[in-house]
């Protein structure tokens, strides 16, 4: 069964063109052929069409007609279920402006980013993307705060953070969307340094969760969130659909 498709404002308004999202469960063949046909005249240009890891009818229809399988997107919870201390890391403070390095870090997030391994994707476009995406969360329009780690004069660490829900709402929680730590300093505990920052903006402004979104192939950060005591939520394949 398909699901109807929702149009998605922000990815249309960035790339273009008319971009929507779609989830299937147990989807034959023929029914992803007719809702593409319908996609097509309602004048998309490309669906992000959702399936369970485990779902392999859906899997083999699209595999059948030729869809690229841009993502194994991961997400990772944790609880914050102790006291934090009150205060930052000494080397952590919220940022307000943007710069290089800010941007730099940023575009270090999306290594692993379907916007920059889909190919069918104009040149540019991933770089274009995660510029728009640090620079909207450093004016408070994507994120609720920034966070920087600074070495000497260097920015060589962030995490932005945004709260999913009201505070009050069941199961609420802070979505960690960038995580980076530079390269050349990797190794120094600089990502379990913001991780604990951002534990401790998430009591402080009501919430009890941590989450995070990252890819299945990108195994060094899943083995980071592991080792600081996330668990694995949920698995998602997410297929780019070009018409």
């Amino acid at each position: 069964m398909l699901e109807a498709i929702r149009p998605l404002a922000w990815d249309s308004e960035f790339l273009g063109f008319l971009v929507g999202r779609m989830h299937g469960t147990q989807v034959a063949r023929q029914e992803l052929e007719q809702l593409l046909a319908v996609a097509r005249q309602q004048g998309y240009r490309l669906l992000y069409y959702s399936v369970a890891p485990d779902d392999d009818e859906s899997a083999a229809s699209a595999s059948a007609l030729g869809l690229l399988l841009a993502d194994r997107k991961a997400t990772f919870v944790q609880d914050i279920d102790c006291e934090i201390d009150t205060l930052f890391p000494p080397a952590i403070e919220p940022v307000s402006t943007i710069s290089t390095d800010v941007v730099a870090l940023a575009l270090q997030s999306g290594a692993f980013s379907r916007f920059r391994r889909d190919p069918s994707f104009a040149a540019g476009t991933y770089e274009r993307l995660y510029t728009r995406w640090i620079e909207q969360s450093v004016a408070g329009e994507r994120a609720r705060e920034v966070l920087v780690y600074r070495q000497a004069d260097a920015v060589c660490g962030l995490i932005t953070l945004s709260p999913l829900t009201a505070a009050s709402a069941p199961n609420s929680c802070v979505s960690i969307d960038l995580l980076a730590v530079d390269a050349k300093v990797r190794r120094q505990s600089i990502g379990t340094q913001l991780l604990v920052a951002a534990r401790q903006r998430a009591q402080v402004w009501g919430y009890g969760r941590l989450h995070v979104v990252t890819q299945l192939d990108n195994e060094a950060a899943c083995r980071f969130y592991e080792y600081e005591g996330f668990h694995l939520e949920q698995v998602e394949h997410v297929y780019h659909v070009w018409m």
